[in-house]
C-alpha cells in the first residue's frame, strides 16, 4: 500500500474524529440551553387555566388524633405518588395500539432495601414500614440485616388505611419567561442534528458500549481490560480441569460429572 493511500486514510479518519467532536459539543450545548429553560424565572399568569387533573395521597383525619401525626406527616413526603392526566378517571390506554381505556394504578411508593438505605429514612420512620410478608422493620440494624441476607421483595407502608387519595383539577398559575435567544438556538441545533445521519451516530456516541465520546470529549477514560483478563483465566481455569481429567482432544468425550464441575466452577468464578 502507497504512502499516498495511508496519508488519505489518515485525512479521512482525522475529518470523521472532528465531526463527531462538533457533535458531541452541539449535544453539550443543547443540554445547557434545556438547563437554562429549565432554569428560567416565573411568571404569575393574568388568567389562570386548568390543564388537566391531578391525584395524589393525604392523611386522613384519623391520623390528626394519633400522637405520632408527625411521624406520618413526614412518611408521606417518601411514600408519595403524584400523577398527572387529562381524564378525571385518569384512563390510561391498556395496550399502545387499543383503543381501550381502562383507569390507571396509583398506590404508595414501595421502596427495595438498597433504595431505603439510600434515602436515609429516618429511624423513627422505620417501624411504619413492613415487608411483603407483613413483618416490621423496626431499626436499622433490621434494615441491613435484610440487606445481608440478599431480600429481593419491596417495603411497603404498614397502615395504609391512614392514607387516602386526593383528586383534584390542576390549575395552572405560573408560567417561565420565554427566552428567544435559547430558543432560536435550540432550533438551529435540531435542524442542524436532524440534516442526515447526525441524530444516529450522536447516539452511537453517547450510549453505546463503545466509550469513544468520554474520549472525543476530553475526559479521561483509562482502557478496562478486565474481561480479557476474565476471559484468559477462564481458559487457564479450563485447561487446568480438562489435564486433571486426562481430557484430550483425541478422544473428543467429555465426561458429564467433570464438565458439570468445570461449569460450576466457571459461574462461580464469574460471581
Amino acid at each position: 500500500m502507497s504512502k499516498h493511500k495511508n496519508q488519505a486514510r489518515r485525512d479521512k479518519a482525522r475529518q470523521k474524529k472532528q465531526a463527531d467532536k462538533a457533535l458531541i459539543q452541539l449535544s453539550k450545548e443543547r443540554r445547557e440551553l434545556w438547563q437554562m429553560e429549565r432554569d428560567a424565572p416565573m411568571v404569575k399568569l393574568d388568567e389562570p387555566f386548568q390543564r388537566g387533573w391531578v391525584r395524589y395521597f393525604a392523611l386522613t383525619k384519623e391520623v390528626t388524633q394519633r400522637k405520632d401525626v408527625e411521624h406520618f406527616q413526614k412518611l408521606l413526603k417518601y411514600v408519595q405518588c403524584i400523577q398527572h392526566s387529562r381524564h378525571p378517571q385518569f384512563l390510561v390506554k391498556k395496550h399502545w395500539k387499543s383503543r381501550r381505556l381502562t383507569p390507571s394504578r396509583h398506590n404508595l411508593v414501595s421502596f427495595g432495601v438498597s433504595t431505603l438505605i439510600w434515602l436515609k429514612v429516618p429511624e423513627e420512620l422505620l417501624p411504619y414500614l413492613m415487608t411483603e410478608q407483613r413483618r416490621p422493620i423496626s431499626t436499622r440494624a433490621r434494615l441491613k440485616e435484610l440487606s445481608g441476607s440478599y431480600y429481593r421483595g419491596k417495603i411497603k407502608v404498614r397502615h395504609p388505611q391512614y392514607f387516602e387519595r386526593v383528586v383534584k383539577p390542576y390549575i395552572v398559575t405560573h408560567r417561565r419567561v420565554a427566552l428567544p435567544d435559547v430558543e432560536r438556538r435550540l432550533a438551529e441545533i435540531a435542524f442542524i442534528l436532524d440534516q442526515g445521519p447526525n441524530e444516529g451516530r450522536l447516539y452511537n456516541l453517547q450510549r453505546s458500549r463503545v466509550p469513544s465520546w468520554k474520549y472525543l470529549s476530553g475526559k479521561q477514560n483509562p482502557v478496562k481490560d478486565y474481561r480479557r483478563d476474565m476471559k484468559e483465566a477462564k481458559h487457564e481455569l479450563l485447561e487446568y480441569y480438562m489435564e486433571e481429567n486426562s481430557i484430550t482432544q483425541e478422544k473428543g468425550v467429555i465426561p458429564t460429572l467433570s464438565f458439570f464441575f468445570i461449569f460450576s466452577q466457571l459461574t462461580i468464578f464469574n460471581n
